[in-house]
């Protein structure tokens, strides 16, 4: 059995208590953890705040986390929870500034449906704003993305701008065609990470899904000028029918390069913009550099903002119409949501983040569901 201090900073480090109320059972959740269920006469006795109930006492002793549910709801009356709530998690983590829609590639599975030929691009001033927004809340990482960040006319400006407000984590995601000595000797003194998009071992397989001669060569050598300048450099790779095999292959490859194992993470498409379904076998955490049920967003060129890069179907507000502060301190209750198990579900099927799929449950619309859940952020 946990100790109760151990399951105290445990939970403190989730985040709110969530009760999900349909009548028959509450399920209790903390963070995006779905953590226990009560039914029945405990169920009821939880639901009426019967918290001196003989047999919910008698589960405290044998369970640390029903003890720390009945210390929480004694403390006081709960508040709704609000969209500020579901959006900062325990605490700002990672925001996605995808700079521009356009790239020097066009890879088949590409959730951002970029292209060469793709223009929408964040002015600076919006970039300045965003970034100071961001700083104000305290995210601990930028990523800048796209397309591919490095087309952009003033990424050197924004790396270097998130490093004057105190970002902590600068992350450049790229496919590294436009690094150049002169831009990387640019952007070193800013001292961000990079993460390069990666294919296979194999140079024509690579290119293949690039859709670009030649791309795979000129990305190892932009990944070794990074490393010979000390700069962190982790690689993401996609697994889908053209490399599903090539898993092993690609470890031994990046770490004869020098990269870390740690630093090699493998995804899966997904099923935005030109992805689709393909091998599921790969890692779940898809936002390797975040904390896990540590708040995310995404701000992407047109000015909108999401709750993850691959919610794009959710829509939060646009940094044109309204700061990124505004948009994600929204105090405005959650609604009832309906069914939030089986919405859950439904997400996963594109979103591979748990906290990614619990966000796009508690915000998505409610229509067509059936049982009422109640949520409710412990004070």
């Amino acid at each position: 059995m946990t100790s109760r201090g151990a399951a105290e900073a445990e939970w403190q480090a989730a985040g709110p208590l969530w009760l999900a109320d349909d009548g028959l059972s509450i399920e209790v959740r903390l963070g995006n953890d779905f953590r226990f269920q009560l039914d029945g006469e405990l169920g009821n006795a939880l639901r009426k705040r019967r918290l001196d109930d003989p047999r919910l006492t008698a589960l405290s002793r044998v369970d640390a986390r029903v003890r720390l549910v009945l210390d929480t709801l004694a403390r006081g009356p709960s508040r709704p929870l609000t969209r500020a709530d579901v959006m900062r998690g325990t605490g700002y983590d990672l925001l996605f500034v995808e700079l521009t829609s356009q790239c020097n590639e066009r890879c088949e599975h590409c959730y951002a449906d970029a292209g060469p030929e793709r223009s929408t691009a964040l002015s600076w001033r919006t970039i300045e704003r965003v970034v100071g927004d961001a700083a104000q809340l305290g995210f601990r990482i930028v990523q800048f993305t796209g397309g591919d960040p490095l087309i952009h006319p003033d990424v050197v400006r924004a790396v270097r701008h998130a490093r004057e407000r105190g970002i902590q984590i600068i992350e450049l995601y790229t496919n590294g065609l436009a690094l150049t000595r002169e831009l990387l000797g640019e952007l070193a003194p800013s001292k961000p990470t990079f993460a390069f998009s990666v294919y296979s071992h194999d140079a024509a397989v690579h290119d293949r899904i690039t859709n670009v001669v030649g791309s795979h060569a000129r990305t190892l050598r932009a990944m070794r000028n990074c490393l010979e300048l000390g700069l962190g450099v982790r690689a993401g790779i996609t697994l889908f029918e053209p490399n599903h095999s090539h898993r092993e292959a690609i470890i031994a490859a990046l770490t004869a390069l020098g990269l870390s194992p740690s630093s090699i993470a493998f995804n899966t498409s997904h099923a935005v913009g030109r992805g689709g379904f393909f091998d599921q076998d790969a890692n779940d955490q898809t936002h390797g550099i975040g904390t896990p049920s540590g708040g995310k967003a995404c701000v992407i060129p047109n000015g909108d903002v999401h709750p993850c890069i691959f919610a794009r179907d959710l829509k939060l507000g646009n940094v044109y119409e309204r700061s990124l502060l505004e948009i994600l301190c929204d105090e405005q209750p959650i609604p009832n949501v309906r069914r939030l198990t089986e919405t859950i579900k439904l997400a996963s099927q594109r979103l591979s983040c748990a906290d990614c799929q619990l966000r796009e449950a508690l915000l998505g619309p409610v229509g067509g569901r059936e049982q009422l859940i109640q949520l409710r952020r412990a004070p």
